[in-house]
């Protein structure tokens, strides 16, 4: 799939930027293992007390039958350095606010039953012909996409322990607008699912490695 090649371009050029990296961090989020999806970051320090985080995922489900990729960037500045296992010299550590846009896209289908009465003729046990009524139950199923484009602020805290391992935990929201191209009549969208306009909430949990 083109989109998979494209992901794994992004970390291929990722993993021989690390090798200059100082300051940095690479890390994962678990959560999103539970959606099918692999969803990896990299964070560096740009100057002062601000880094910039860039993020790529990639979303395969239900047998390749759905699918999707993402792409992230926020900008943080830290505000606060408590000391966390005596990493407080560490510049990704502390509390930080920021902003953070993101692009996603997402192959999906949707399942439902067709009812329909129908007249299906037979012959009953005595050879007579006879016209039999019933419902009859059909699956269908439907293809659809989705693009979204959403952007907002985030407020969070990283701690690095033994200056190595790092919890990244966030917080915020922002604004999501959805495009969804041969969308199903009977399929409404509620927050924060995939393919909702609106007001959306941001939570985040990473596991990283500091270089």
């Amino acid at each position: 799939m083109k989109s998979l090649k494209l992901y794994l371009l992004f970390i291929g050029c990722t993993l021989v930027s690390l090798a200059y990296a100082q300051e940095s961090l690479v890390k994962i989020s678990p959560f999103y293992f539970v959606d099918g999806t692999f969803q990896t970051s990299y964070e560096k320090v740009i100057k002062n007390d601000n880094s910039l985080a860039i993020s790529a995922g990639y979303r395969l489900a239900e047998n390749g039958d759905e699918y999707g990729w993402m792409g992230e960037l926020q900008i943080r500045r830290y505000v606060v350095k408590p000391r966390f296992n005596n990493s407080s010299d560490s510049p990704l550590s502390g509390i930080y606010a920021g902003l953070y846009t993101n692009c996603k896209y997402f192959l999906q289908q949707d399942e439902w039953y067709n009812n329909s009465w129908v007249i299906e003729p037979y012959y009953d046990d005595n050879g007579m012909y006879v016209n039999g009524e019933g419902y009859s139950y059909d699956i269908v199923k439907q293809e659809y996409d989705i693009k979204q484009l959403e952007g907002g602020v985030i407020f969070g805290i990283q701690m690095i322990f033994s200056k190595n391992f790092s919890l990244d935990f966030l917080l915020g929201g922002g604004i999501r607008s959805s495009d969804i191209d041969n969308k199903p009549l009977n399929l409404e969208f509620n927050s924060p699912e995939r393919g909702y306009t609106g007001i959306v909430p941001k939570i985040g949990f990473d596991l990283g490695i500091a270089l």
